[in-house]
This record gives C-alpha cells, sequence and structure tokens, in this order.
C-alpha cells in the first residue's frame, strides 16, 4: 500500500487505545495481501486490529477506505466489545467520506493535513518494533514511545 492516513477523530480514539503507527501499518499490509474482515463496498473495508497481548479476535475493528494500492484512510474504529457492527447510516457516511478522500489529489490532501483534520502515516519513518518496543517517526508528526 502506499500512502496511509488517519482522519483526526480515529487518531484521538487509536492514541486512547494505546495502538501504534507500527501496527496500523501491519493492518493496511495485511489487507494488500486478503486480510479483510469484510468488504464493504466503494472501496471500504472493515479490518481487524490486533490488541497488544490479545490478538485480532479480541481486539479492535476499523472501517478503512482503500483506494487500489495508493492510499488508505483509517476513518473510524471501536473495540470489538463496544459493538459488533456498523448500522447501514453509518456505513453509508463511510463510503461518502471515502468518496470524498478518493476525489482528493496530492495538493487537496496537504491542505487537509495541514489543517488538522488529517494524518500521514510516514511509513519509512515507522521502525519495525523493536525489543523495547520503541517507535521512531519524523519530527513532523506526533513523537510516539511505547515501552
Amino acid at each position: 500500500m502506499g500512502r496511509v492516513f488517519v482522519l483526526k477523530a480515529f487518531g484521538r480514539w487509536a492514541k486512547k487505545e494505546e495502538i501504534t503507527d507500527a501496527t496500523l501499518l501491519e493492518t493496511i499490509d495485511g489487507a494488500d495481501k486478503g486480510i479483510v474482515d469484510a468488504n464493504l463496498g466503494e472501496g471500504v473495508v472493515k479490518l481487524r486490529i490486533a490488541r497488544e497481548g490479545q490478538g485480532k479476535s479480541r481486539g479492535f475493528r476499523s472501517i478503512v477506505a482503500l483506494k487500489n494500492d495508493d492510499r488508505a484512510f483509517y476513518l473510524d474504529g471501536w473495540a470489538k466489545s463496544d459493538f459488533g457492527n456498523i448500522n447501514e447510516n453509518h456505513l453509508k457516511l463511510m463510503k461518502q467520506l471515502a468518496h470524498i478522500y478518493f476525489s482528493f489529489d496530492d495538493d487537496a490532501l496537504q491542505k487537509v493535513i495541514d489543517g488538522g483534520a488529517l494524518r500521514e502515516i510516514a511509513r519509512q519513518a515507522v521502525a519495525p518494533a523493536a525489543a523495547d518496543g520503541a517507535i521512531v517517526e519524523h519530527a513532523h508528526l506526533e513523537a510516539e514511545q511505547t515501552q
């Protein structure tokens, strides 16, 4: 997968749940290999995100918009224990968001990033999980360290 983005609300939720950028990238890499919980249509998929020490089945669920091998947008997320599936109205909204973000060229995406509504996970900036669990990112991204 090319570029991976996180909507502001999703990023706040992921931070609260202690989901690292490395975990989000691993989840997208799995989707590239066909590991998708559900294809919801129009480029929108439901993906499982592993919970630290518990795996994917007891972990989190996310709604992600995938545009070919070019871009992925994390739109929404929740703990499986909160609720299992999204309703039709929620799905409709996620598809609308996907269409909007799919339509943006690089300049428009940069404006949204600069405005704070979207954050890009810099793939080259996220080091493989080291033994101490440190994650290294570019200075323009929020510094994140787990130990």
